[in-house]
């Protein structure tokens, strides 16, 4: 299979701070690469870095092949789809506003073709009876789910997912979680951070726990999840089970 994401010897410090150290990952077409660890592991921000809302030191980062450093911004972002814990939706805009803005004004599409783009996904998604809908009309999930559609719209080459439940009640992580393994069933490729280890396990192409900036174990979910060698893996893994 071809690599979609190639990420080697990378660096990331804020203020002096050391946030990653060294990080070597491959993300390759049509797979789901589940990022965990505890909080401030580094997670959240290796998804930055993919998409260059964090600079980072040194290193290299390639999509399909190119330096991302390289690209145009604009271009890079169209490629490169992100879902945040929040969801960023325009509260002014409806459901089907907040779908078709990119297509029309970055990619320049018609209104009609940007239409039936936002239709397609959001039918994926469950969410076409809602486009006439604003935002604060919606539940938690329904937002969510609408915000992972606008990011399809795009039909990036790869969707970066930061913890897209984390704000959200049982109920409603359902719905999400639903959305998203219709995602990975379809062969989109994905690097999504969690602390989901039931759905790590039935999505995960390739499991990679991060602690202090540092990938401390990475490779199949039956290595890292189901029989982990590493002691602090284990220990994560059970307080994590504890909880849920």
């Amino acid at each position: 299979m071809n690599k979609c994401l190639s990420i080697e010897n990378l660096h990331l410090s804020i203020q002096s701070r050391q946030i990653l150290n060294d990080i070597n990952l491959s993300v390759l077409l049509g797979t789901c690469t589940v990022l965990i660890g505890p909080s401030g592991s580094g997670k959240s921000s290796l998804l930055k870095c993919i998409n260059l809302l964090n600079e980072y030191d040194h290193g290299t980062i390639k999509l399909r092949g190119q330096d991302i450093k390289q690209m145009d911004r604009t271009s890079l972002r169209k490629q490169v789809g992100m879902v945040f814990q929040q969801y960023n939706l325009f509260d002014h805009l409806t459901v089907e506003e907040n779908c078709t803005l990119a297509l029309r004004h970055v990619l320049g599409l018609t209104i009609k073709t940007s239409k039936e783009i936002a239709y397609q996904y959001l039918t994926q998604v469950k969410m076409k009876p809602f486009i006439n809908t604003y935002p604060q009309q919606l539940s938690g999930g329904q937002q969510q789910r609408v915000a992972i559609a606008r990011a399809m719209c795009l039909q990036p080459q790869v969707l970066l997912l930061d913890e897209p439940t984390a704000a959200l009640d049982p109920e409603m992580s359902y719905e999400v979680l639903e959305t998203i393994e219709g995602l990975a069933e379809q062969g989109v490729t994905m690097v999504y951070v969690t602390h989901e280890l039931n759905m790590a396990k039935q999505i995960a192409n390739q499991v990679v726990f991060m602690e202090d900036g540092n990938v401390i174990s990475q490779g199949s979910v039956e290595s890292v999840l189901i029989k982990p060698k590493h002691k602090r893996i284990k220990t994560f893994i059970n307080k994590l089970s504890y909880q849920l």
